[in-house]
């Protein structure tokens, strides 16, 4: 009987290349839009255009996830310690007995990329 022998061809340069992008570039590649994206912005506001807002799009493009709860619910939520004489809770706008005021807070809407952050939208 004949020996079979197994050869195992070397790796050429581009699937070893190949292989070192799946493994490693996609960590050296994963922030390339995100710099791009800066580097636009930083282009547009020599160009004069004063009001850029990308924190939206950077967000986004790192992946954050989103909370389950938004701050406005979460500032609107009443203590169980705010209560009035009775027990019963004490709703937002209207004063305890010291005469503190839990405020009612309204959403608004988020920047667009090129809005004035100086001024807001209110969410009815």
């Amino acid at each position: 009987m004949a020996e079979e022998t197994k050869t195992t061809a070397e790796p050429t340069f581009w699937s070893a290349a190949w292989t070192w992008v799946k493994k490693v570039g996609r960590w050296v590649a994963a922030p390339l839009p995100a710099i791009l994206l800066v580097a636009v912005a930083i282009f547009l506001v020599i160009l004069g255009f004063k009001n850029i807002q990308i924190g939206g799009l950077l967000d986004k493009l790192l992946g954050r996830e989103k909370k389950g709860v938004s701050s406005v619910d979460v500032a609107n939520s009443v203590p169980e310690d705010r209560v009035d004489s009775d027990g019963k809770i004490i709703p937002p706008g209207t004063p305890d007995s010291h005469g503190v005021t839990q405020a009612v807070v309204v959403p608004i809407k988020p920047p667009g990329l090129f809005d004035n952050p100086k001024q807001v939208e209110i969410v009815e």
